[in-house]
């Protein structure tokens, strides 16, 4: 038996949100392995899941027999008793072992399942092994998402259920941080407020609403950048303020300096003079 994976017991992990606690994912190979297989009927406190990589298997569950083919799963809630009828030789196999808190989803399945798992489980399953050999140092990061995920699309063929969340706090600070970003990147061009609710597939409205949080419009964040950008050309000396004017887009370089001693205090001029390090 290999232990591929154990859920840390302090931490934060992908499984709290889930009330999962204690995973552990196992390989077992039959011919290496087969006095940890039971034939006796048992049950668990928690939940059980097998998927089978190579082989068969035949498990006993309530009088009713399951075979196991290559790519089958079997889920087996708490206490509910089973036995392993039959194992083929050659038989390689993954184990899920796991308790939950309670009413968490996974409380929701409360009989047995067995059916077929998807290519992508399997794939999973393979590439876990693979990492667990190779021992580098993202490893056992890369094992922990596998295996969430491999536990979550299982628990969801069981007809696990899930309530959905709908963050749009969330959703919309991202949105924010994404338009103040194409802004601060773009702020030597004329930006529109249209083009950064398009480049960020909303509305102008709802552009607007995202930025209120902030107590600014968006218009007022893209002029704060082109001011900063302006200040940041000024300071570093390089170019003219004619060649400033004109990287920025200004019709005029009059209306260049009256817009930066609009919202400066100070001409484009007094603010290198005053900037310079000479």
């Amino acid at each position: 038996m290999k232990i591929l994976y154990r859920q840390p017991e302090n931490g934060v992990t992908a499984f709290d949100d889930l009330g999962i606690k204690e995973l552990c994912f196992k390989y077992l190979s039959i011919d290496r392995d087969s006095k940890k297989i039971s034939a006796r009927a048992h049950h668990h406190s928690g939940f059980e899941i097998h998927i089978i990589e190579n082989g068969h298997q035949i498990y006993e569950v309530a009088g009713k027999l399951y075979r196991l083919e290559k790519g089958d799963f079997l889920l087996v809630p708490p206490e509910l008793e089973h036995r392993v009828a039959e194992s083929a030789s050659a038989t390689m196999k993954y184990s899920v072992t796991f308790n939950v808190i309670p009413k968490s989803p996974a409380t929701s399945i409360h009989k047995l399942f067995c059916g077929k798992c998807s290519e992508r489980v399997t794939d999973s399953a393979l590439l876990i092994l693979s990492e667990h050999e190779s021992r580098l140092a993202s490893s056992k990061s890369l094992i922990s998402g596998m295996v969430f995920e491999i536990a979550i699309t299982i628990l969801r063929l069981c007809k696990m259920s899930e309530k959905q969340v709908h963050d749009t706090d969330e959703d919309s600070a991202i949105q924010l941080n994404i338009a103040k970003q194409y802004i601060r990147d773009n702020s030597e061009y004329v930006v529109k407020v249209s083009d950064v609710a398009e480049y960020c597939h909303i509305s102008v409205r709802h552009l607007t609403r995202i930025f209120a949080t902030e107590s600014i419009t968006p218009a007022e964040y893209i002029r704060d950048q082109r001011v900063k950008k302006v200040a940041d050309f000024l300071k570093e000396g390089k170019l003219s303020l004619k060649e400033i004017s004109d990287k920025m887009g200004f019709s005029s370089e009059h209306y260049f300096n009256s817009f930066f001693k609009k919202y400066s205090g100070m001409t484009p001029g007094e603010y290198r003079k005053m900037n310079s390090s000479d």
